[in-house]
C-alpha cells in the first residue's frame, strides 16, 4: 500500500496541495466507511523516523483512494528483549465535524440558546448547509478549516422536510440527517485540477445489477439467513404530549394498511398548551421526519449477515466502492441486495488483502 503525507506548500496546514512518500513500516491497515468515519492503523520500528515524520494532526492518504485521514494517536512500545515500534492511528477527516457542535454559528455572535433550524430542503442539502454554516463559511472565522469544501452528488427519491436539530457535535447531526435517505459522506483529496478537500455527501451508485456476490461461484465465506412472514407497517401515528400526526407515504389502506405508534413526546411535552404558529409548524415537520424514520427502519430479510471471500470474483474500485448496492445470490434460492458499508485493506509482511463488509441498505 503506497501511503501519502499530505502537506501545504502555501500558509494554512490544511490545503492539502502536495505530498511525499511514507516508507519504513511493516503493517498497514486502511478501513474507509459509508457514513461513519474510517480509520487506519499504520505500524513500525521506532526508528522508523515516523515518529516525528507523521506527528499528531497530520494529514495521509494511500495511491488507490480519495480518502484523506487525520492521525490521531502515537503509542510506542519498548520491551525490553526486542526493538521499539510505534503505532500510529486515526481516522477519515470527516470525523473533524465532532470538534463543532450545532449552533457554533449563532453562538459566536449572541448568548441566546436556540434550535438550529434547517428550512425544508433535500435531505443532502441540508447536510451540506450544516457542513458550510459550522465548518466553510462559519460566522466565526476561528471556526473554518481553509483549503477545505463542502459538495453533495446526490440525485433521485429523497425526503424534503423541515428541520429543527439540537445541540450535538456536527458530525452526529449530519449523520442522523444522512441516515433518512441512507446517504454516505466522505472526503476527496486535491488533484491537478482541483485545489480543494471535498467533504462530499453522496448516495452509492446501484450496481446491484452488475455485481453479484454468489455462493455458488465460492464469494461467499459465511452467510446468516432469516425468514419472517411478520407483516410491515405501512403508517405510523406519531403522538406527542399535545399533537400528532399520520404518516402514509404509500397511501395504503384496508387490508394493507397497519398503523404503528411512534413516541414523539419530547418534541412538545415543555409546552405549556396546544402549540400555534411557529412552534406548531416545527414540531409537525419533526413528528413527520419521526415518522418517516420509524418506516424506513423496517426491513424485510431474507439474508441478515454474509461474510465474503478474499477469492471473490468481483474487485474493490474495479467492479464496486463504498457505498454501492450489490447482489449477494445465497443458499436456499435467497437472493438480497446489500450495500458495501466498509472495506478494510491490510498490508503486511504476510501480502495485501481486503475484505468488504456488507449490510441491508438503510441501516
Amino acid at each position: 500500500m503506497d501511503l501519502i503525507k499530505l502537506y501545504s506548500i502555501s500558509f494554512s496546514p490544511s490545503e492539502l496541495n502536495a505530498g511525499e512518500a511514507i516508507s519504513g513500516h511493516t503493517s498497514v491497515l486502511w478501513v474507509e466507511r459509508y457514513r461513519e468515519p474510517g480509520e487506519f492503523k499504520i505500524v513500525a520500528p521506532l526508528s522508523s523516523g515516523l515518529l516525528t515524520d507523521l506527528p499528531i494532526g497530520s494529514f495521509i492518504t494511500h495511491q488507490e483512494t480519495p480518502t484523506v485521514m487525520i492521525v490521531e494517536n502515537h503509542e510506542i512500545n519498548q520491551p525490553e528483549d526486542a526493538d521499539s515500534t510505534i503505532t500510529i492511528t486515526g481516522r477519515c477527516a470527516t470525523s473533524f465535524m465532532e470538534n463543532r457542535t450545532v449552533g457554533d454559528d449563532v453562538a459566536f455572535a449572541t448568548d441566546v440558546i436556540s434550535d438550529y433550524i434547517l428550512a425544508a430542503d433535500q435531505t443532502w442539502d441540508q447536510a451540506v448547509t450544516l457542513i458550510d454554516d459550522h465548518l466553510i463559511n462559519a460566522t466565526d472565522p476561528d471556526d473554518l478549516l481553509n483549503g477545505f469544501a463542502v459538495m453533495h452528488t446526490c440525485s433521485g427519491p429523497v425526503t424534503v422536510e423541515e428541520r429543527a436539530v439540537k445541540p450535538t457535535n456536527v458530525h452526529q447531526a449530519v449523520t442522523d440527517i444522512l441516515k433518512i435517505d441512507d446517504l454516505g459522506m466522505k472526503t476527496v483529496r486535491p488533484t491537478s485540477s482541483v485545489a480543494v478537500t471535498y467533504f462530499v455527501v453522496y448516495r452509492g451508485n446501484d450496481v446491484s445489477t452488475k455485481v453479484r456476490f454468489s455462493w455458488m461461484r465460492g464469494d461467499i465465506d459465511s452467510a446468516d439467513y432469516f425468514f419472517s412472514n411478520k407483516k410491515l407497517y405501512t403508517q405510523a401515528r406519531v403522538m406527542g404530549r399535545w399533537m400528532q400526526v399520520v404518516v402514509n407515504p404509500t397511501g395504503a389502506n384496508n387490508y394493507d394498511r397497519r398503523t404503528m405508534i411512534v413516541d414523539a413526546a419530547y418534541l412538545d411535552e415543555r409546552q405549556t398548551a396546544f402549540p400555534t404558529g411557529t412552534a406548531h409548524t416545527w414540531i409537525t415537520a419533526a413528528m413527520m421526519a419521526d415518522g418517516h424514520k420509524a418506516l424506513k427502519a423496517q426491513k424485510e430479510i431474507a439474508i441478515t449477515s454474509v461474510d465474503i471471500s478474499e477469492n471473490a470474483n468481483v474487485r474493490f474500485r474495479r467492479d464496486y466502492n463504498i457505498g454501492d448496492l450489490v447482489t449477494v445470490d445465497g443458499d436456499f434460492g435467497t437472493s438480497q441486495v446489500m450495500r458495501v458499508v466498509e472495506y478494510a485493506e491490510t498490508d503486511d509482511e504476510t501480502g495485501s488483502r481486503g475484505h468488504p463488509t456488507l449490510a441491508i441498505p438503510g441501516e
